[in-house]
Formats: structure tokens, C-alpha cells, sequence
């Protein structure tokens, strides 16, 4: 019984984000790559090791979201950082 709810419950939580992404993303702050909460200097190496490939993308990744994780997302994580965006 355990095992077929959390199954349950698993399929209930991945149909949510498919119907409603714009609620599960809604706290995903642009730049934040690592998901602490905030855009800074360890967001720049989150999206560095993601661009090689050794990290999966995160939703704060795509910081100057045009829909790719690149390295126009490290210039924009350092420019918010410096306050210029």
C-alpha cells in the first residue's frame, strides 16, 4: 500500500508541474542557479559546471531566459551581481 501511494502521490506532483509550471517556478529567481535564495558568485560556477555538462540545468540557471543555459547567463549572473540589471 505504501509503495502505490507514493506512486500516487509522485504522479500527482509531476502532472501539477506539467498543468501549472508557472506555480511550481513561480519562486525561481533568474541567476539563482544554485536555488540558495539569492544571485551570487557561487550562482557563476553553478552555471559554469552546468554549461560543461558535470551539473544538470536548474531553473535559475536560464538567468537571462532566452530558454538556453550558455555563457550569456554567467555575464548576466555577474551583472546582476554588480547591480547593472
Amino acid at each position: 500500500m505504501k509503495k502505490w501511494f507514493s506512486g500516487l502521490i509522485l504522479t500527482a506532483c509531476v502532472g501539477v508541474m506539467i498543468a501549472f509550471p508557472a506555480l511550481v517556478l513561480a519562486d525561481t529567481i533568474p541567476g539563482d542557479a544554485n536555488g540558495d535564495g539569492r544571485v551570487s558568485v557561487g550562482d557563476i560556477t553553478k552555471v559554469e559546471r552546468i554549461i560543461l555538462g558535470w551539473d544538470e540545468i536548474t531553473p535559475g540557471a536560464d538567468a537571462d531566459q532566452n530558454g538556453d543555459v550558455n555563457m550569456g547567463d554567467v555575464v548576466k549572473v555577474e551583472r546582476i551581481i554588480l547591480g547593472l540589471n
